[in-house]
């Protein structure tokens, strides 16, 4: 188990280091990058991204799709152009602007993620 775990964090680094290489690589993308680099930038490859992975509305595909924009967040801080705060606070204002209304329907951050549908089964008896 702790390998796994190991592994996969490594995974994760490495894909972060694979990311700022292949933008350090590509001349435009990294002027681009630099340039261009918004809170409507993010929004837009967040939206293709999540777009990319079809993931449908129901509250597993929900989940998913804030898993992975939490995924990609991650991802983009390894990219050195940018402040690290810079990119988590345009992952929390995308999160804020495209899933609140549901997380609020599911009855908060807790309840969305708890996968239960009765509230009665977390008390302790």
């Amino acid at each position: 188990e702790d390998y796994a775990i190991q592994r996969v964090v490594e995974l994760l680094r490495e894909s972060g280091d694979q990311l700022d290489e292949e933008i350090k690589k590509d001349k435009v993308l990294s002027k681009a990058f630099q340039n261009l680099f918004s809170y409507a930038f993010f929004a837009s490859v967040a939206d293709l991204f999540l777009m990319r992975t079809g993931a449908a509305a129901d509250a597993d595909q929900q989940r998913a799709k804030i898993a992975l924009t939490a995924e990609m967040t991650s991802k983009l801080t390894a990219v050195d152009n940018h402040p690290m705060n810079r990119v988590l606070g345009f992952g929390a204002k995308y999160l804020q602007e495209h899933f609140t209304p549901w997380v609020q329907s599911q009855g908060g951050w807790e309840r969305a993620f708890d996968g239960t549908e009765d509230d009665d089964n977390d008390e302790v008896q």
